[in-house]
Formats: C-alpha cells, structure tokens, sequence
C-alpha cells in the first residue's frame, strides 16, 4: 500500500460521484471503502471491495489534513471560493504535493 492518492472527483456524495470516481481507477484489485450506499452503483463486482474504518482511516486522515491546510473546506467558514476552477485548483495542488512527500 502506497497511501498515494490515485484519484479525485469534487462533487456531491451522489452516485453520479461515486461513479465518476471510481471511473478514474478502473481494474483495482481491491476498493476499500466504507459503508456509503453510492459505491454500489459504481463498483459492480462486489468481491473487490472491502468496507470498514480500518481500511479508509489514511483517506479520513487526508480530509483532515486537507480541511486544516484549505480553509476553504471548512463547513462555517468566511474563505471560500467564489470560483469551482479555484477550488479544484486549490485541491489538486494539495494532493500533488502530498503524493509528491511520499515519494
């Protein structure tokens, strides 16, 4: 396990994200998610997926750390961004560097 991040898609927690999501990495192995309903939608074969806290604390870990480092993440916040090209802007730079700290 890399703890890289592979892929992202900023939306809503519907099943169009999920699916959107889980199209960026398509033939994984193994998808450890947790209990959200939408998954289903988008994994189609259910013995690749592994749902339990165990396997997504790292993922829960990089929320935090990205609500920390990006104030615009916060739920009751004044820093927001007025644009979306911003926020994916501002997320993927975040990511970049994080994947780039595990190398």
């Amino acid at each position: 396990m890399t703890k890289r991040i592979l892929a992202v898609h900023i939306g809503d927690r519907g099943k169009y994200s999920a699916k959107k999501l889980i199209d960026q990495v398509p033939n994984m192995k193994i998808y450890c998610t947790d209990d959200w309903d939408a998954y289903n939608f988008g994994i189609v074969d259910s013995a690749t997926r592994e749902i339990g806290k165990r396997n997504t604390q790292d993922i829960e870990r990089f929320n935090l750390r990205m609500r920390m480092v990006l104030a615009r993440l916060q739920r009751k916040t004044i820093k927001f961004s007025k644009s979306w090209e911003r926020l994916e802007y501002s997320i993927n730079f975040v990511i970049n560097r994080y994947n780039r700290q595990l190398l």
